[in-house]
């Protein structure tokens, strides 16, 4: 839900703020974000932009932090409505994967990580899959977590073959 100093019914007024209510209509967190949103039954990205500069976080209901606030966004991966990793990606850092809890699910820093939203790969369907780029290799990882490929070059669509596709990139199983 959100609230704003003028009462009016317009999400995008820069004194906006959001919280979260859950199912019976009670406050789960206060509307003091400038950003909120539920990955999970007991998660939550929480987002406030201080002088311009966005800073995001997660944290449970009962508001304690979970993954500690920094400058960037946190980016939930969805698979079949359930969220079991989400995407830090840093404003000046590296970018890497963490789980709800807020473990490293990857021993691996990226200098891009982002949702292969065509992936087109057999047995994964779009945003099913997250793109990185470290090292000037290409991974492919599941919605779990697991590295899936590693590619030489950026791989790319080069025909349709029912469930798969015959990539013009070279990769490895991992």
């Amino acid at each position: 839900f959100y609230v704003n100093e003028k009462n009016e019914e317009n999400v995008f007024a820069e004194s906006t703020k959001f919280g979260i209510l859950d199912a019976e209509g009670n406050v789960v967190l206060p509307p003091v974000y400038d950003n909120a949103v539920a990955v999970g039954d007991n998660c939550f990205v929480v987002e406030k932009v201080n002088s311009g500069v966005r800073e995001s976080a997660l944290v449970d209901s009962d508001g304690k932090v979970i993954f500690d606030y920094f400058k960037g966004n946190l980016l939930p991966v969805f698979h079949e409505g359930n969220v079991r990793m989400l995407i830090v990606d840093e404003s000046d850092g590296t970018d890497f994967l963490i789980d709800t809890d807020g473990e490293a699910v990857l021993d691996i820093g990226f200098e891009n990580l982002f949702y292969a939203h065509t992936t087109g790969w057999a047995g994964y369907e779009s945003a099913e899959a997250v793109k990185g780029i470290s090292n000037n290799k290409y991974y492919l990882i599941d919605y779990t977590g697991k590295v899936i490929g590693i590619f030489g070059e950026e791989p790319s669509i080069k025909k349709s073959y029912g469930n798969g596709i015959n990539l013009t990139a070279a990769y490895r199983p991992y």
